[in-house]
């Protein structure tokens, strides 16, 4: 007997497992069959009459008479005595001549307690004292230090005067020059011109042409700059200043 495949519809033999076409299980395990379960039936309930209840009655309470309540009368006052008002004006002692007002205790006011005017006094005298002091104490200390650097300045003029018989210059480079050689590219040049040194070490330098420049000399560094952008840098050897700007480009003067 052939079998049908549920999925693709295709007929197989009756033996097959799977169909040939998709792969389906065919043969599908049997369900064990279940044993059937007995049908349990309850016992008839036996019917119970319930004993009829007596009626529960209240015992009767027994009439109480209220006694009337005693109506309370609040008991009479006696009048009260006019109160005198509080007397605003204090009074007046005449026995010695003159008015006395009633102390200030009396009257329930409690003055705060006030420092004697002795003390306060003290303190102010105390403290312009020591106040005056250190004005003094500054004004000293200022005054000794006006003293002290005059001292050492007149010590300093007098040091520099003892001894010395010459007059020295302001600037060693100070004085007037005039242009000996250019030398250039190995080869010299013979130039005119006039260089005049200040004590500023700041100079004057005009050629043959009338053209000028400034030099400013740096004697700490050895060097100088011109006002046209030029720097470099100089050494004196005597009466002779040289000027070097490149190592093949520097000037000499001699001083006159």
């Amino acid at each position: 007997m052939a079998k049908q495949c549920p999925v693709c519809s295709r007929m197989t033999d009756d033996n097959a497992k799977f169909c040939a076409v998709c792969g389906t299980p065919l043969q599908t395990p049997s369900a064990p069959e279940t044993p059937a379960q007995p049908v349990y039936e309850a016992p008839a309930q036996t019917a119970f009459e319930t004993p009829e209840q007596p009626a529960y009655q209240a015992p009767a309470q027994p009439a109480f008479d209220t006694p009337a309540q005693p109506t309370y009368q609040p008991p009479v006052q006696p009048a009260q005595p006019a109160q005198r008002p509080y007397p605003t004006a204090q009074p007046i002692n005449q026995s010695a001549g003159r008015n006395y007002a009633a102390p200030l205790q009396q009257q329930g006011y409690h003055p705060q307690y006030q420092p004697a005017p002795e003390k306060k006094n003290r303190n102010l005298a105390m403290g312009i004292t020591i106040a005056v002091i250190i004005g003094l104490l500054i004004i000293g200390g200022i005054v000794l230090t006006i003293v002290l650097v005059s001292n050492a300045t007149k010590n300093n003029a007098s040091s520099s005067s003892t001894g010395s018989t010459t007059s020295v210059s302001a600037s060693p480079l100070e004085g007037t020059y005039s242009l000996s050689a250019i030398h250039m590219d190995g080869e010299d040049y013979q130039e005119s011109g006039t260089l005049v040194i200040g004590g500023d070490n700041k100079g004057t330098f005009t050629d043959a042409t009338g053209s000028s420049a400034t030099f400013i000399f740096d004697t700490a560094k050895q060097t100088l700059t011109t006002s046209l952008g030029a720097t470099g840098t100089y050494t004196v050897s005597g009466n002779t200043l040289t000027i070097t700007y490149t190592p093949d480009y520097s000037v000499v003067f001699t001083k006159q």
